[in-house]
C-alpha cells in the first residue's frame, strides 16, 4: 500500500472537543459528486469551510500535518466537514487526479466504539480492498489523494454522528 501516515492523538483533546461542539450545530448539505470510479451515490452530508465559516479552526489540523507535508509547496484547494450516520451511502472514489496532491482527514467525534463502524478502506486499481483503519477520535490520516477509497457502513448502534474534517492539498501554483 502507498504511504498512509496515521497520526492517533494529534491534537490536544479540548481543540478536538471545540471543533465537534461547533460542526455538530446548523446545517448540513447532502453532497452527490461524481469520481473516476461510479457515479458518486453518497449520501453524506458536508459542511464546507469557506473564508467566512471555520478555516481558522483548521489551523492547528495543518501545523501538525506539516510535520509530514512540506507545506510551503502546498495548498489547500477544498476543505469540508462529513457526517456519516447508518443511513449513510459511499462509493468508491478518489479526492483528486493529480498524484502529487495529498488527502489529510482528522476524525472528530469525540466517543467512538470499534463496533460503530465507520471504518476508511483503501482500494487497489482493480477494486479489491488493499487495507484500512478504524475510525478513531482524534486521528489524523494524510495520504495521496489519488488513492481509491471509501467510508464503511456506520452501524445503527452508533451513538452519535461520524464527523471527520477533509483538507485536500495541491501542488502550488507555478511549482514543478
Amino acid at each position: 500500500m502507498e504511504k498512509i501516515n496515521l497520526i492517533d492523538d494529534s491534537l490536544p483533546m479540548c481543540h478536538s472537543t471545540g471543533l465537534y461542539s461547533s460542526l455538530i450545530e446548523g446545517c448540513w448539505t447532502l453532497n452527490r459528486q461524481g469520481n473516476r470510479f461510479y457515479y458518486d451515490s453518497n449520501t453524506r452530508l458536508t459542511k464546507e469551510f469557506s473564508k467566512d465559516y471555520g478555516l481558522e479552526m483548521l489551523g492547528e489540523i495543518l501545523k501538525e500535518a506539516s510535520n509530514y507535508i512540506d507545506m510551503d509547496l502546498m495548498e489547500v484547494s477544498e476543505a469540508y466537514a462529513n457526517l456519516y450516520t447508518n443511513e449513510t451511502v459511499t462509493t468508491i472514489h478518489t479526492d483528486h487526479w493529480d498524484e502529487d496532491a495529498v488527502t489529510i482527514l482528522y476524525f472528530v467525534t469525540p466517543e467512538w466504539e470499534t463496533n460503530w463502524g465507520g471504518e476508511i478502506l483503501f482500494f487497489q486499481e482493480d477494486k479489491e480492498v488493499e487495507g484500512g483503519f478504524s475510525y478513531k477520535p482524534n486521528r489524523m490520516m494524510i495520504f495521496p489523494s489519488n488513492k481509491p477509497h471509501r467510508v464503511a457502513t456506520v452501524s445503527s448502534s452508533a451513538k452519535m454522528p461520524r464527523i471527520s474534517i477533509a483538507l485536500k492539498l495541491v501542488k502550488k501554483e507555478g511549482l514543478c
